[in-house]
């Protein structure tokens, strides 16, 4: 028997943390287009066309995290995903000028560091074929 270990799709991952990011970023803009009255606020969102665009993409990212499931290790891919949330930090600051604190710049920092720890020591799964 042949062993082989099932390399990580990392192009389709950088496609889903990119899609994650650019869907937040959609919604972001999409709610700071309703207007300030809690009072219309749902109907407001509800008749959002960008609101309605980042729920469209919601099946895309489901077809692109079972392409990756389908290769990689649930216990490495899962924690690879809050990659997400440092660079929608970086894209907040950028695109909507957002004030982060170092203290929210260093939890970032750490969750990069725990993620480059995970993936630096993961041990692949072997499949028999």
């Amino acid at each position: 028997m042949k062993r082989t270990y099932h390399s990580f799709p990392w192009v389709v991952f950088a496609l889903l943390l990119l899609l994650d990011v650019v869907v937040w970023m959609i919604e972001k803009i999409g709610v700071l287009r309703v207007g300030p009255s809690d009072a219309t606020f749902i109907w407001g969102v509800a008749t959002q066309p960008l609101i309605w665009i980042a729920i469209a993409l919601g099946p895309v990212q489901l077809w692109l995290w079972t392409r990756i499931l389908r290769k990689a290790d649930l216990s490495l891919a899962y924690p690879l995903t809050s990659l997400a949330y440092p660079l929608t930090m970086i894209c907040a600051q950028v695109f909507f000028h957002e004030h982060i604190g170092w203290m929210v710049w260093l939890g970032a920092i750490l969750i990069a560091a725990g993620v480059a720890l995970i993936s630096n020591n993961h041990q692949p799964t072997v499949v028999e074929e």
